[in-house]
């Protein structure tokens, strides 16, 4: 109540100071405060967040293929993957089973899914169609139009470009596992003004890693269905397209992509190891339409978007002779003696509009806007064989037995206010507030303060105070029918509380040198680790540590990044938060050698995972991962490189959580190869 308190108080006074200052055109607004990151790199240091920057072209060298692969040398962040080999930025530890924790962006798109909350299906994206990444971490993100929990990605493709030529760029590769990958992107200006935008991509490859015995081993059917476990190879192949048309034309703004993404079953949707051929899709489309207008002296922004994602799984469910609970018969038991089969999917649509307005009063910069939301799913498909189990035939259950509850909805309306304050020539306030009611949850209330000082040009601290909250997913809330994940429909969201200071010492543009601490309050923790597997708001967490970041120009051609995370925490029994990495490790030198010649080492160490308080394994052991890389440019317009990841074959794996997979899930184990051709005109 006393921080809400004085969030108002200090709104108050900006406010009221703000309409006592003269007025300003919003050009300069727009080319003092809100010019983008690349234009001039050293804005970063200055915003009211903590924010890394990564550019494409930097990325390539280092032989980094795709974009989950760039989220593996950010600070504070480890790359979790599920049963399903779903991706998700963990940040700092918070909730590593949940999926919405972080929101990532596409050009300004906010992409994750409504059925998980997840973005897994776009971190395959290829990075040279990348212009730059920007990762914010902590619930204080760029702008309060969303509840940013844990952190916020923010991914920016050529569309960006202002030069006005007709640049384009192709690229191909080939590789370890079958991989195959090409693509490419182009800009077109005309002089009418128009500036179109096209990239498109394919890849596929055929990875499959060795497993241990599935869940059936560890008991999680029952005693009786023991001996039907089984060890082999888990199936992670993908097949995934691509295609974006973006435009810009007097004020208008057209993005717009879309994605096919098919994955192999992974793990099992159930723990129980698939068949090879098993799948998952996760498709993926959007539509957003933008107009800019000059109102009193400030900016306004009218936008609207529809997205449609679904999520589809075929494939076996369990083997032959399963012994299982009668669902429509509770209390008899089924045995399915040619084992069980299974068809889901489901099916969302989101149609969003918002209003943004930015204005300059003297010195203040004020920004406020509204958005609208309304997620919905609107077809539910659930096939399996017969329930009787004397058949292997498939049956229709969508409307008997749905392994999902069509037809939900929520509506979303947020509202939010911000204003930037330099006190004097070293301090700058900022304070804002976002303020949501949605159909499920009352008034939800988000304010964030911040301060920066400017010491002198070199060095710059800042404070930070944000609260923000997560949303239940989809899965979370509606999933039915089902005794791996059992929905919750009176769940409430997960809130944080966020404590960061942070310094920097710049030693140029582009080198610095940044220490982050960090104090992290959550509540209402949503997990269904309990024996319903049930979603819960079943505890609270405590996540601390620090993060420490450098970046140097050792010589003219030689340069250093590197990065060191501490990250501890206790949940609400007081003991360490599970499936989290207390040391993480990332750090890269990248070496001109001759004019067409560079080479590049990346270090990776991820520390040991603890599990669970009641679950008896050993920690999973973290692991040492180096990579290569070399780049050969025959011209300005043409390159070749070789990257060998994964150097010394350590052997990677994620936690499985208890009771399934007793030897975790593999995630790779060889030394792997990339070959890649690029050309740009």
């Amino acid at each position: 109540m006393v921080f809400k308190k004085l969030i108002l108080s200090l709104a108050a006074l900006t406010v009221l100071n703000a309409q006592n200052s003269d007025l300003a055109d919003f050009r300069t607004l727009i080319k003092d405060i809100s010019s983008q990151a690349d234009a001039s790199h050293e804005n970063i240091f200055y915003k009211p967040y903590i924010m890394s920057v990564y550019k494409g072209e930097d990325l390539e060298k280092l032989g980094i293929s795709r974009l989950y692969e760039a989220l593996e040398l950010i600070p504070g962040l480890d790359v979790y993957s599920d049963n399903l080999d779903m991706k998700t930025a963990i940040f700092r530890g918070s909730n590593p089973l949940a999926y919405g924790q972080t929101k990532l962006f596409i050009d300004g798109v906010l992409v994750n899914d409504v059925f998980v909350d997840q973005y897994s299906n776009y971190l395959y994206m290829p990075i040279e169609l990348i212009k730059r990444i920007e990762i914010i971490r902590g619930p204080g993100g760029k702008s309060d139009k969303y509840a940013i929990y844990a952190g916020a990605i923010y991914v920016y493709t050529n569309f960006e470009n202002r030069k006005k030529c007709d640049c384009f760029k192709a690229f191909a590769k080939k590789g370890s596992n079958s991989l195959l990958s090409a693509g490419f992107y182009k800009n077109f200006f005309f002089q009418n003004g128009l500036k179109l935008y096209l990239d498109a991509y394919f890849q596929r490859d055929e990875r499959y890693e060795k497993s241990g015995y599935d869940a059936l081993a560890s008991g999680m059917y029952g005693e009786a269905n023991k001996k039907l476990s089984s060890k082999g190879e888990a199936p992670l192949w993908i097949r995934d397209y691509s295609i974006s048309l973006n435009a810009k034309y007097k004020g208008f703004t057209l993005k717009s992509r879309l994605l096919y993404f098919k994955h192999g079953a992974a793990f099992g949707l159930s723990y129980i190891l698939p068949k090879k051929d098993d799948y998952y899709t996760q498709p993926s489309k959007y539509l957003q339409l933008s107009k800019e207008f000059g109102v009193g002296g400030g900016s306004l922004q009218l936008s609207a978007g529809l997205k449609y994602d679904s999520f589809k799984y075929e494939g076996q469910i369990a083997p032959k002779g399963l012994v299982y609970p009668d669902i429509e018969n509770p209390g008899n038991y089924v045995v399915y003696k040619y084992g069980f089969y299974g068809i889901y999917e489901s099916r969302q649509r989101s149609r969003y509009a918002s209003l943004d307005y930015n204005r300059r009063f003297g010195r203040n910069c004020i920004r406020f806007g509204y958005i609208y939301t309304k997620d919905e799913t609107y077809d539910v498909k659930t096939y399996t064989t017969d329930r009787s189990g004397n058949s292997a035939d498939l049956v229709d259950y969508s409307d008997a037995l749905p392994f999902f509850k069509n037809g939900v909805s929520r509506e979303v309306n947020r509202f939010y206010i911000s204003d930037e304050y330099p006190i004097n020539d070293r301090f700058t306030l900022y304070i804002g507030a976002g303020v949501e009611n949605n159909s499920h949850e009352d008034l939800i209330f988000d304010p964030k303060i911040s301060v920066v000082y400017e010491y002198d040009s070199g060095n710059i601290f800042k404070f930070l105070i944000s609260r923000s909250h997560r949303n239940p997913s989809w899965q979370e809330l509606f999933t039915i029918n089902n005794t791996t994940r059992v929905g919750n429909e009176d769940l409430e969201p997960e809130k944080v509380t966020a404590y960061e200071a942070n310094y920097i010492k710049k030693f140029s543009v582009d080198d610095y040198l940044q220490f982050t601490l960090f104090y992290l309050k959550n509540q209402n923790v949503i997990t269904n680790i309990n024996p319903e597997r049930k979603f819960y708001n079943s505890t609270s967490q405590k996540n601390y540590g620090f993060e420490v970041e450098l970046k140097r120009s050792i010589s003219s051609s030689l340069q250093f990044y590197g990065n060191y995370s501490y990250i501890s925490g206790e949940c609400g029994c007081d003991k360490k938060i599970a499936n989290i990495s207390n040391h993480l490790v990332k750090a890269y030198l990248l070496h001109q050698i001759t004019p067409n010649l560079d080479g590049s080492v990346i270090y990776y160490h991820i520390g040991k995972k603890n599990r669970f308080y009641f679950d008896p394994r050993k920690p999973l052991s973290g692991y040492d991962r180096v990579d290569l890389a070399l780049n050969y440019s025959f011209n300005p317009e043409f390159e070749a490189q070789l990257a060998v990841k994964n150097l010394f074959e350590s052997k990677i794996k994620q936690p499985s959580i208890p009771n399934s997979y007793l030897e975790d899930y593999p995630q790779m184990s060889e030394r792997e190869f990339v070959f890649s051709l690029r050309w740009r005109f």
